[in-house]
């Protein structure tokens, strides 16, 4: 849940003053101790949470929660000079707790609880030497249904326990240590060790983990705070853009543990937010922290996903598993030196079920601190599941290691068809508090391990709200589980890792089954994968139109590789002119309008022959690099000849030789990419392209240049006009070889009543109208192309709407040179990839 905020509510004065306060804690109160105060007092409520906030001239108030709820105490002290201006009031945990009259710097017109005590705020570059320490300290809503500790006093067979003093003061930095390789300044290096030091070392792990020494591990609670996100990716692997985000949900869990395989958690706040219709539940065990690392068996999904899974630093682990040395990492704190040995792990035949990844144990102790995996193939009871990854982060404290940062990814995909989506999910956990205790009752761990809230719950105040918490790109890859992944392929494989059938039925999108164009007709397609070896796979693809008397197809080689993937393709299609990338309507609306006799495109035929090179760079870049044969033949529409071409202009262009190098770079909402390109064949040419779309404020913009050399064959030009890009002008009137187009939206969102969506739940029908420009300028007649330049700018001015959830999007826009009004429906872009 984080910290909690609240905006002033409704004000009872039950005094003189009319100055605001504020205080949180369902049924707290305060007690006045100073004389200076006199009577003046304020209640406020915000939802089901209230108190009582005294008129605050001088000394300080007494806080004491409700004696049912012993969850906190403390003061409420008046800071700085001058009167208390409005609700500010922070919970601010010293000795003896403190809430105080926030000062300037911390101006917030919400209640801010903030760290005191534990936790970590602040970092120097010399290894952390200098670091605050934070405590959180909350007050949260009980549920009397679920077992909690009891107020002090209760007996233990009440299933109570008796919290101890917080010892952390001198002991939490330690907790540095849990931000390992991502957030430490360490020393990394890569040593050589020998089979038996290994062996030690994991024979010591198992055995601390199977004998557990209660004199040094101590019961403790914590509270966690997690993300769960469930997104989607459109889109063929090597093209397709960071997955998008449709459901959102944020949960404070309350963590009681006693001993391994002893614990219970609690989920006291949940929220959620839907960015696109889903029926999604998820398992249980999502929804709160994995804890004693799995434990000897590994579950996931409730056993759904992975179930009885032996652990590698189970007492059978060395029997199962191969473990060889990593690397070395040196940990710098206040106080010492922590060595951690990375260990990597894998099953002993590569085709059985098991793990695959590190293992970072300290080499004084052999506590497991980091372990980073991913699971065999064979490991998954769902045949959906195209991989999970898992990291999980430990943090010291008084020499105990505790969870601390927990991250979990599971990627699905359709298990018998190969479909260009695949489903997201991915869970993010960080403990946010924890104080050891004497222990608790039998009565807290009896039925399951989860407990508290079903579904999402009103009455939970946040401290952010969703766009500061998703940001522009939530479900953005993340590094640690790319590196994962790549590290994963060298320990084990492609073939072990990935789970195919031989032989999958392929669909690319709804238009390579059945289309409509000018020139085909009505046109139908299929297509097949078949794996042949690891994960190197065949595409094969065919398409035959009823007015094509030609049978088209292709056929794609693809082998992956750590970081990207290699293609070797042939092909012999009819393409639109347009880039896929500048396509001016969706695949699945283009037919819909051809069999109505308004065509959208300029179709040629294109056959070409190459190798290209995908590779990744980090997490949000891509490069391309191809090298191709390609042949640009003219087209006619149905019933047309050579002499009368009909609609479909002559594209033809020859055969040339052609290298094409790309860059692509996503992130924060934010897609950029350049492309250069030479050509040679009877003429030579060369190309450099840009595209930008993002966001700036509320404004949404789209653009892209192009420039080429002299001789660029009109089957490489990048025609504009009419439809998906300058509506009012004539479809498809200009181009050359200097074209750039520019977008500006200004979507507003529309409070519509909603319907209902089966049990995707309700929807709202309008979900935004705003207006938009759109200016288009080219330049440099391209010899013998049907379209021209536009002899200046070519401005448009519009209105755009879209529907549930942009799966629908209008558009009427009005050509100002031109003076003609243009209406457009679609559906989406975000779903052209599979339309």
């Amino acid at each position: 849940m984080g910290p909690q905020k609240l905006s002033v509510g409704s004000i009872e004065n039950q005094g003189i003053s009319n100055r605001e306060g504020a205080f949180v804690g369902q049924g707290a109160s305060i007690s006045s101790f100073c004389p200076a105060w006199g009577e003046k007092m304020y209640r406020v409520r915000e939802g089901d949470l209230s108190g009582i906030i005294h008129d605050l001239d001088a000394c300080e108030a007494k806080v004491q929660s409700h004696p049912a709820r012993n969850r906190y105490q403390g003061y409420l002290r008046r800071s700085g000079s001058g009167p208390c201006q409005a609700a500010k009031w922070e919970a601010q945990d010293g000795k003896d707790g403190v809430v105080r009259c926030a000062t300037p710097d911390q101006d917030h017109p919400a209640l801010r609880w903030v760290q005191r005590d534990r936790g970590i705020v602040g970092r120097d570059p010399d290894g952390l030497k200098n670091v605050e320490l934070l405590q959180r300290n909350r007050l949260l809503r009980s549920d009397p249904t679920d077992a909690l500790p009891c107020p002090a006093g209760a007996q233990e067979s009440q299933g109570c326990s008796e919290r101890l003093p917080s010892k952390y003061s001198h002991t939490m930095s330690q907790w540095i240590v849990g931000c390992l390789v991502l957030l430490l300044p360490l020393t990394s290096q890569a040593q050589s060790r020998d089979a038996s030091e290994v062996h030690t070392l994991i024979a010591r792990a198992v055995q601390r983990r199977s004998t557990v020494d209660r004199s040094q591990t101590r019961p403790f609670q914590a509270r966690a705070h997690g993300l769960v996100l469930f997104g989607y990716q459109l889109g063929s692997t090597a093209e397709a853009t960071h997955p998008r985000l449709s459901k959102a949900d944020e949960l404070m869990v309350e963590v009681y543990w006693q001993a391994p395989g002893q614990s219970k958690q609690r989920v006291v706040s949940w929220r959620d937010t839907t960015a696109f219709p889903t029926d999604i539940e998820y398992h249980r065990d999502h929804l709160g922290l994995i804890l004693d690392e799995f434990g000897s068996d590994m579950r996931l999904g409730d056993g759904d996903e992975v179930r009885d899974l032996t652990h590698p630093l189970s007492d059978i682990g060395e029997a199962l598993y191969t473990f060889t040395a990593g690397e070395t990492v040196r940990l710098q704190t206040a106080n010492d030196t922590i060595v951690l040995l990375g260990i990597h792990v894998r099953p002993r035949v590569a085709n059985q079920p098991g793990v695959v990844g590190t293992l970072y144990l300290e080499r004084e102790s052999a506590s497991l601190v980091r372990f980073e995996f991913t699971f065999t193939s064979s490991s998954y009871r769902d045949p959906t599941i195209e991989g999970i990854f898992v990291q999980l982060e430990n943090a010291r404290s008084e020499d105990q290691w505790l969870p601390w940062r927990q991250v979990v990814e599971i990627r699905r995909t359709a298990a018998r068809w190969a479909l260009p989506i695949q489903s997201v999910i991915r869970t993010s956990w960080q403990v946010e508090s924890v104080e050891f205790t004497r222990g608790f009752g039998a009565a807290l761990f009896r039925g399951p391990p989860i407990v508290g809230l079903r579904a999402p719950a009103l009455g939970t105040m946040w401290p952010e709200a969703w766009a500061t918490v998703l940001g522009n790109d939530a479900l953005r890859p993340q590094s640690d589980i790319a590196q994962m992944h790549n590290l994963a392929r060298a320990l084990i494989g492609d073939g072990s890792l990935v789970r195919r059938p031989a032989v999958r039925p392929q669909i690319a999108s709804v238009s390579s089954l059945v289309r409509f164009t000018d020139v085909e007709g009505l046109a139908i397609g299929l297509g097949s994968q078949l794996r042949v070896g690891g994960a190197r796979t065949v595409s094969l693809y065919g398409r035959l139109g009823t007015a094509f008397d030609e049978l088209q197809g292709e056929a794609i080689l693809t082998q992956p590789f750590s970081g990207g993937q290699v293609r070797i393709w042939g092909s012999r299609l009819v393409v639109d002119v347009a880039d896929p990338r500048d396509a001016p309507s969706s695949g699945f609306v283009a037919s819909i309008l051809a069999s109505g006799s308004w065509h959208i495109g300029d179709y040629l035929r294109r056959t070409s022959a190459g190798l290209g090179v995908t590779w990744a760079v980090g997490v949000d870049e891509r490069l391309d690099l191809a090298l191709s044969w390609e042949k640009a033949t003219s087209l006619f529409s149905t019933g047309a000849s050579p002499a009368s071409p009909g609609r479909n202009p002559a594209l033809g262009a020859g055969s040339f030789g052609v290298a094409r190098l790309g860059w692509t770079h996503q992130r924060g909402g934010w897609n950029l990419s350049t492309e250069g390109e030479l050509g040679a064949g009877n003429k030579s040419y060369g190309l450099v392209g840009g595209r930008v779309e993002g966001r700036v404020g509320g404004f949404g913009v789209a653009g892209r240049v192009m420039a080429s050399t002299a001789d660029l064959p009109r089957s490489r030009s990048r025609p504009f006009g009419g439809w998906g890009t300058l509506l009012g002008e004539p479809f498809r009137a200009y181009g050359g070889r200097y074209t750039t187009l520019l977008r500006l939206d200004l979507p507003i969102p529309v409070m519509a009543p909603t319907v209902s969506v089966a049990r995707f739940g309700r929807v709202s029908p309008i979900r935004a109208v705003g207006p938009f420009f759109t200016l288009g300028w080219a330049a440099g007649q391209i010899r013998g192309a049907p379209w021209t330049t536009t002899e200046g700018l070519r401005p448009v001015l519009g209105l755009r709407a879209s529907a549930f959830y942009d799966m629908i999007v209008i558009e009427v826009g009005w050509a100002i040179r031109h003076r003609d009004l243009g209406v457009s429906v679609d559906l989406g872009r975000t779903f052209w990839p599979i339309l």
